[in-house]
């Protein structure tokens, strides 16, 4: 009876430990987070705000303003480059407002999906949610080895959204 025991408890266990590193478990991101959050920013109904965009590795930051929706204006906050076209750059940033930032982070889940990743590594996509608006406050993206859970080469990537302000009514 103990040696059945212990032998239910060792299967038990590997069936966890497998399961939780399966072939099928090499994405790390929390969707019903993220639809919440996209819930709670869409139920608000806010169409005009302003923020910036962060973006990290890179060499730009940028201020837009939304208006009904739309992204009427970027500024050039901060660049490693000279000469930036800034209505080239509005047309171009990958996300120009609040449902954009939702879509992209999406995007990359979706993608992810898709990907042929090593057996032995993860990607992360990790999003934190503004606690007042909900929206996106950042997004990070990282390859981490199972067993050390520690970012692979290529460390890890942000884009994120500060100063966010909604216009006054």
């Amino acid at each position: 009876m103990k040696k059945t025991k212990v032998v239910i408890v060792i299967t038990a266990c590997m069936f966890l430990f497998g399961c939780s590193l399966s072939d099928n478990n090499r994405v790390v991101f929390d969707s019903a987070a993220f639809d919440r959050a996209r819930a709670a920013w869409e139920a608000q109904g806010i169409t005009c705000y302003t923020f910036d965009i962060v973006m990290i590795p890179g060499g730009r930051d940028y201020r837009v303003i939304v208006r009904n929706g739309e992204a009427v204006n970027a500024e050039l906050l901060w660049s490693t480059e000279e000469n930036i076209d800034v209505e080239e750059t509005l047309r171009s940033l990958v996300f120009s407002d609040v449902p954009a930032f939702f879509d992209w982070i999406e995007s990359i889940y979706n993608a992810s999906l898709g990907w042929n990743i090593e057996r032995g590594t993860t990607f992360h996509l990790r999003v934190e949610y503004n606690a007042d608006y909900h929206f996106p406050e950042s997004m990070s993206t990282s390859w981490r080895d199972r067993r050390t859970r520690r970012p692979m080469v290529g460390g890890v990537n942000s884009t994120g959204i500060s100063n966010f302000r909604p216009a006054e009514k």
